[in-house]
């Protein structure tokens, strides 16, 4: 797979987990990741080194393929079946 297909299947699961309503919220500074569903329940809570492995990763790829950070995670969290 190239590196644009890459970019266009990430955004693209993105884009399907956005409109089923899963919404992401992280902060790098602390670090958390939480993901909730459509009805608002939290489905992902990572916290500390988890979150920051998580966080590493998504910056690395958000420069190789130029997606952003969440849109990275949440294809990489659903990649790994806890979505």
């Amino acid at each position: 797979m190239t590196d644009k297909e890459m970019k266009e299947e990430i955004e693209s699961i993105a884009q399907e987990l956005d409109e089923k309503g899963y919404a992401i919220a992280v902060n790098y500074g602390l670090p958390y990741i939480v993901v909730t569903d459509s009805s608002g329940e939290v489905v992902i809570n990572e916290q500390g080194d988890d979150a920051q492995h998580t966080i590493d990763d998504a910056e690395a790829a958000s420069e190789k393929f130029d997606v952003n950070d969440e849109d990275w995670m949440l294809y990489h969290l659903e990649g790994a079946g806890m979505l």
